[in-house]
Formats: C-alpha cells, sequence, structure tokens
C-alpha cells in the first residue's frame, strides 16, 4: 500500500503526463472533428465540404434565462476566396482574408452529426478551409479542428492536409 504523500505524488505525475500527451498529440478526448471532402471543381465551381463532430457529453442549448452555461457550436473557417452559398451560417469576420461562419447545435453523448457547407471557389491560388468543433462546459473549453488546403485553378482543385507553400 502506498503512503497518501506517494500517491499523491503518483496521482500528480499521472495527470501531468496524461496532459502533455494530449496537449502535444493535438488530440482533444471529449471532442471530435473529421473534415471531408466531397468531388474537387475548377475555379468558378462548387465544393461541398463536410464536417462530422461528435462530444463525449451532452450539450444543451442554454435556456433562455441563461441559467445552463453548456453550449456547443460547430464552425467552418475558411478564407474569403471561398464563398459560402447557404446563408444559414453565421457569420464572422476573423482576420484579413478569412471568416468564420458558425451555428449552435446540441449534443448527445458519442453520436456523431454531420453538418455541410457548399462553397463557390471565387479565388485562384490557395485557399484553406477549417471545420471545427467548440464546447463550452462549466470551468472549461474543448475544441477538435481540421484544416483542409485547396490549390484552385481554372483547370481544377487540388486538395491536401499540408499547406501546398510549406517548405517541410
Amino acid at each position: 500500500m502506498f503512503s497518501r504523500r506517494a500517491f499523491l505524488r503518483m496521482s500528480l505525475c499521472i495527470t501531468l503526463t496524461l496532459l502533455l500527451t494530449t496537449a502535444c498529440s493535438g488530440s482533444r478526448p471529449g471532442v471530435s472533428a473529421q473534415l471531408d471532402h466531397g468531388p474537387t471543381a475548377p475555379l468558378g465551381g462548387t465544393m461541398t465540404f463536410t464536417l462530422t463532430a461528435s462530444c463525449v457529453w451532452d450539450v444543451p442549448n442554454p435556456d433562455p434565462d441563461g441559467t445552463k452555461t453548456t453550449t456547443a457550436e460547430v464552425s467552418f473557417d475558411m478564407t474569403d476566396g471561398l464563398v459560402p452559398l447557404d446563408l444559414s451560417w453565421v457569420a464572422t469576420p476573423l482576420r484579413e482574408g478569412m471568416t468564420s461562419y458558425s451555428q449552435p447545435v446540441v449534443f448527445k453523448a458519442d453520436v456523431p452529426q454531420s453538418f455541410e457547407v457548399s462553397v463557390r471557389l471565387d479565388q485562384e491560388g490557395e485557399q484553406r478551409i477549417i471545420g471545427g468543433v467548440n464546447v463550452l462546459l462549466v470551468g472549461s473549453a474543448e475544441s477538435d479542428v481540421q484544416t483542409l488546403f485547396l490549390n484552385v485553378s481554372s483547370l481544377g482543385t487540388q486538395i491536401r492536409r499540408t499547406p501546398f507553400n510549406s517548405t517541410s
């Protein structure tokens, strides 16, 4: 049997190891996001992106009076060369050349949901789309994102998970 002090020391080491492993791996155990795409198109064409998101908790919408503090949202952040065709998403400018399109969601624990956005490819060159899920719980936040890089031209569009102009 361990002494209380030894037990606390081991618990702290295990907790720190798990936190560092999670932080360094980029994974978030509470939420998951998977970004996929449909058929590619040339400049001026239309593409569809699908975000499959899940959460290990039930996350309801907040009550109108604000008493519940758990909320969740999914978002597609994209360069301005990708123009969403569905105007039901809430648009928020992020920084020069990027806009976030988001909507609140309700999660049932471990039940994946899919969200689609169709975009018109309006600008030639490298574009980017980031699909993500954010869950706000009492005292903490969990999120996960995935990014796709597009190289749009009049001949077609190439898609990668790493930047095209990467020096690595």
